[in-house]
């Protein structure tokens, strides 16, 4: 588990638009549930749920992608204007380990599943991102 915690805290965002990264929002994601490595056919049905579950919250989102730096690995996400902790439950419901979580322009990693973690700053968020998917393969 520790190596997947270090990988998570190298994650970069390939956004379409800019968020105001002086608000408050989490960004999940349903892909790879446990960090076990599913099918492209499961992701895309369990990130049709987690969309699903996200519009019942009446709250903005947007679309994005959480992916290493190399771009060898990418799961589709998404930014969230909810509070941390209706973040988190989301979260736990699709068995994913940890969320990030965006406050005043920064970001930090919330261990959801993998509790024997602390939340962990990483900086600020704007530094973490870039504005293009076709790197994604999109």
């Amino acid at each position: 588990m520790d190596q997947l915690w270090y990988l998570y805290t190298r994650t970069i965002f390939l956004m379409e638009q800019r968020l105001n990264a002086q608000a408050s929002f989490a960004i999940i994601t349903a892909y790879n549930p446990l960090g076990s490595i599913c099918t492209k056919n499961t992701n895309q049905r369990l990130d049709n749920r987690l969309q699903a579950d996200i519009e019942l919250l009446k709250a903005p989102y947007r679309k994005l992608w959480g992916c290493s730096p190399e771009f060898d690995h990418f799961e589709h996400s998404w930014a969230v204007m909810t509070d941390k902790g209706t973040a988190i439950n989301l979260a736990k419901k699709y068995q994913q380990n940890a969320i990030y979580w965006v406050e005043r322009g920064y970001l930090f990693l919330v261990p959801c599943i993998l509790t024997q973690f602390k939340v962990l700053n990483l900086g600020e968020f704007e530094k973490r991102c870039q504005y293009q998917l076709a790197k994604c393969g999109q």
